[in-house]
């Protein structure tokens, strides 16, 4: 029978990560769904003075803390559209993790979050064996300044791939061991990044690094990477629905993975292409893993159509529209702890639409 990671979460019984059952693609698909838990020093953006250090406890204990029902306002505002809806669903995500063998008596080692004006940024370390261990970059989150510096990846520096960086070197001197690296939507694309930028000591000793239909890169930061790149490429891996649109956006898509590394997901039941970049709309086989299925028609228009953009349009140009949308959804947003939701996306989406019409693209 098929299933959704919820589904394949409620089996409470699976071994434990081990030499004999050995961490998996879906191993990574939890610890990047677990790093969108809202805790630490983020809370602070929300209504309530309810507040997780998760640095030394467990999977197991820091959801049972998020679900508890005196706290769980936590998971209520961060993912609040409905109880069938994304909230409801996280809860029974976090729910499935405290009882589950395989994940709730893994500890997190270290934790770090940062969001400024224009920077949003987070990260799990967790110890998933002896020497052994987990990092996993949070992907965009429900900031406005997360989706203004997501909407801008394009750009050669951004400011999260450098914090992304020094985290996992400073991570791999203090934790001598083996390393791999997870992230979910920029989350992914972050993790990427911080290994292609890493230098050969800390790249030898990174196992597998997997990004969850996350974006590519500028020809500008292929072409600079290009042979940090090849260093890797044999231990990096892309998953993505079959109608990808996020992972569609920017380039290197050929250089960054091998092709037989880059794997499509079947939608789990209906959904609309949108709703396919959500990690819970994927489908999980009997034997724990993906179910694969082609790249859609649909995936292939829309990477060739944002290609064009970013042919037709300065990155000067492009700055000046996310900019100026920036400066109007914070003014919107300025009452409400500069949180956004996918109404809001939507819109912003459509706003950089028609800009785009009013603007004389470069020849």
């Amino acid at each position: 029978m098929n299933k959704n990671i919820l589904g394949y979460l409620s089996n409470y019984n699976m071994p434990q990560i081990s030499e004999s059952h050995r961490y998996n693609e879906i191993d990574g698909l939890v610890f990047a769904i677990f790093s969108f838990a809202p805790q630490g020093p983020d809370v602070r953006r929300f209504r309530g003075s309810f507040s997780i250090d998760p640095i030394g406890k467990t999977m197991g204990e820091i959801s049972k803390m998020l679900i508890d029902v005196d706290n769980n306002d936590l998971l209520n505002i961060r993912f609040g559209f409905s109880k069938n809806g994304d909230y409801g669903r996280h809860l029974r995500f976090f729910s499935h993790i405290a009882k589950n063998n395989r994940y709730k008596d893994i500890k997190v080692v270290n934790f770090i979050y940062n969001n400024n004006e224009f920077c949003q940024f987070s990260a799990f370390t967790f110890k998933i064996g002896r020497g052994e261990y987990l990092i996993a970059y949070r992907g965009t989150d429900d900031s406005l300044e997360g989706w203004y510096e997501s909407i801008k990846i394009f750009q050669q520096d951004l400011p999260s791939r450098q914090l992304a960086l020094n985290y996992l070197q400073e991570e791999m001197d203090k934790h001598k061991g083996i390393f791999r690296l997870v992230g979910h939507s920029k989350g992914g694309h972050l993790a990427l990044s911080a290994a292609i930028m890493s230098d050969i000591e800390h790249k030898l000793n990174i196992r597998s690094i997997i990004n969850f239909d996350g974006p590519g890169f500028s020809k500008e930061f292929i072409a600079k990477y290009y042979k940090s790149i090849l260093l890797i490429q044999h231990k990096t891996y892309r998953f993505s629905p079959t109608d990808a649109l996020v992972s569609s956006v920017l380039f290197g898509q050929n250089i960054l993975y091998y092709k037989k590394n880059m794997r499509y997901i079947r939608p789990y039941g209906l959904q609309t292409p949108p709703n396919g970049h959500l990690y819970f709309n994927w489908t999980i086989d009997d034997m724990g893993k993906f179910k694969l299925k082609a790249r859609s028609n649909l995936s292939v228009l829309f990477q060739n159509t944002a290609a064009r953009i970013h042919h037709l349009y300065s990155p000067k140009d492009l700055d000046y529209i996310f900019d100026q949308l920036y400066t109007q959804a914070a003014d919107i947003y300025k009452d409400s702890d500069n949180m956004v939701n996918r109404f809001d996306i939507l819109t912003f989406f459509l706003g950089a639409a028609i800009k785009f019409l009013t603007i004389r693209p470069v020849r």
